[in-house]
């Protein structure tokens, strides 16, 4: 078996990013935990047990190697000669397909593939970078429907978006993988180059979050991304929340505080947006403070059925203002000096998502409190079964002045 120890701790083990390592044969030798989420195996149900063929429909398969015999002026077998061939010969290639899921559910995915060589040339295997593509918009339209050209050049925009978001995210697949094998290869780094690695790495971390972002905008305004809202405990999202911002905040000398919970606490949500939204108003909010500052989140309840967070930071009202600039799409943010490190995009995208799960959101200047962000979800009732001890505890205040209680009003139900 084809030993991998650089590879493996290479390759991404993101839960969002779906990753398949094989050998020279096409056995998989790493199925990472986005593949483990998006497929529905155990890494341990197919490493060294499947090859890359037996997780694609076979059908697809047999598209591809066609399609692969006409482009190459040659008979390629429909097995793994079809995925590997292009990568074989030193092609990075990208092509869409079809995988089966372990519940034989068919999911359209995106795929790029790159061959790992050894030192002297020879083939090691293949890693394969898996994307979802199943949410794209389908832009096919009803021969009977005549659709306004507004529309028309809304899902072409759309498209274009969406299109754009998977053309970048493949060349930086490949730059972030070589990255990190050159970053944990054999071979002891210069100073220098460790720290030149180390720039690529963090300035593709940054790129691939702006590229997700502006895709989950597009799809927004499309009215095509869905959310599961259910049952979700805020005292779960707010330590998932706060294990993604503290190296931000660290990098500015800014200290994030959590509140405490004495009792489970439930609000209608997205279970995976939900860490996401108050990431984007956190990651503003660390943004726009002193150093040194210190920014507390709070909870308060707001009648019997809204739950509010609040984020306290430590910036002047002057730049609470400038904030309130990013929630109107292509406003004035021409003129922002802040680095563009896309905060912007990313406190649209929390607006847009509260609003998906059913509640409101809003920047409020106030030098004496120093209040950033607040949005309100609805409370639900503490699901059967659910640990009556939490580590966050909510506050139970009621609004502090007349604009939050009309903001409270005003929240979508």
């Amino acid at each position: 078996m084809v030993k991998f120890g650089a590879l493996q701790n290479a390759i991404l083990t993101s839960a969002r990013l779906s990753v398949l390592a094989t050998d020279a044969n096409g056995i998989i030798q790493l199925f990472n935990r986005g593949a483990e989420r998006l497929l529905g195996y155990s890494a341990a149900e197919v490493v060294n047990i499947f090859t890359a063929t037996d997780i694609h429909d076979p059908q697809a398969l047999v598209l591809r190697a066609r399609a692969l015999s006409r482009e190459l002026a040659t008979e390629i077998a429909p097995d793994f000669e079809a995925l590997a061939c292009k990568a074989s010969s030193g092609v990075e290639d990208c092509y869409e397909s079809t995988l089966l899921r372990k519940n034989r559910e068919r999911v359209p995915v995106a795929v790029a593939i790159t061959v790992a060589r050894d030192d002297i040339g020879g083939i090691l295997g293949y890693l394969l970078m898996v994307t979802d593509i199943s949410v794209r918009p389908q832009l096919g339209f009803d021969p009977c429907e005549v659709p306004f050209p507004a529309r028309q050049a809304k899902f072409a925009d759309l498209n274009l978006l969406t299109r754009m978001s998977h053309d970048m995210r493949t060349p930086l697949s490949a730059i972030l993988g070589f990255a990190q094998l050159m970053e944990s290869g054999r071979s002891p780094l210069t100073d220098s180059q460790k720290k030149s690695i180390t720039g690529i790495l963090q300035a593709g971390w940054h790129l691939e979050k702006l590229i997700n972002m502006t895709r989950d905008l597009a799809l927004i305004e499309s009215g095509t991304l869905c959310l599961s809202l259910e049952s979700v405990p805020l005292a779960a999202a707010m330590l998932e929340c706060q294990a993604m911002i503290e190296a931000q905040g660290h990098t500015r000398g800014i200290r994030v505080s959590f509140p405490r919970f004495d009792s489970p606490c439930f609000v209608s949500a997205d279970r995976n947006r939900l860490p996401e939204v108050l990431g984007h108003l956190l990651s503003a909010a660390i943004e726009y403070s002193e150093l040194h500052a210190a920014i507390a989140v709070d909870c308060e309840t707001h009648g019997a059925e809204w739950m509010r967070i609040t984020i306290h930071g430590g910036g002047s009202g002057s730049s609470v203002k400038r904030l309130t600039r990013f929630f109107q799409p292509g406003d004035n943010l021409q003129q922002e000096t802040r680095p563009a490190d896309g905060t912007g995009i990313g406190l649209l995208l929390a607006q847009r998502l509260v609003e998906l799960m059913g509640g409101a959101i809003g920047v409020q200047s106030n030098d004496v409190t120093g209040k950033m962000f607040s949005f309100d979800l609805k409370r639900v009732p503490v699901p059967r079964g659910a640990v009556r001890t939490s580590p966050h505890r909510p506050s139970t205040r009621p609004p502090s002045n007349a604009s939050e209680t009309s903001a409270a009003n005003n929240v979508k139900g």
